[in-house]
């Protein structure tokens, strides 16, 4: 090996060693998305889809003392208590108990939807079949 090569691999190994020394470029950390916002729910068509899944069309409206109570209508009544505490039912804790409700109802509204979609699937995959044997 002549100088020259020496000189060359000699520099090219401190450069290897200085380039292990530096710190690794700096990852810039991925933006979150912002956080999903809960949308306004719409507390009357939650109060009739409740009502509707109940025998009766009656919401079921939990009280702080554990009695339920069906509810017909979404509307201010003054004689309107509960039967186990004596407290009045009011708007707001009907509408309280809804918002606390909303996230159940929306996750079974989609289990719906994809369980009627497989149906839809199901049917119109045998439909097709019959179709195709029916005219051989």
């Amino acid at each position: 090996m002549t100088e020259t090569e020496r000189e060359f691999f000699r520099k090219a190994k401190e450069a290897e060693a200085a380039e292990s020394l530096k710190e690794p470029p700096a990852v810039e950390p991925t933006p979150t998305p912002a956080p999903i916002q809960p949308t306004a729910i719409n507390h009357a068509e939650s109060f009739v889809w409740w009502a509707r899944r109940n025998k009766g069309n009656l919401f079921i409206w939990r009280c702080g003392c554990g009695t339920d109570t069906g509810i017909k209508n979404r509307v201010v009544m003054g004689k309107r208590k509960c039967p186990g505490c004596g407290d009045p039912i009011t708007l707001e804790g009907i509408d309280r108990s809804l918002e606390q409700d909303e996230v159940t109802r929306l996750q079974t509204i989609k289990n719906e939807r994809f369980t009627q979609f497989i149906t839809t699937v199901v049917i119109v995959t045998f439909g097709i079949l019959f179709i195709l044997i029916k005219h051989r």
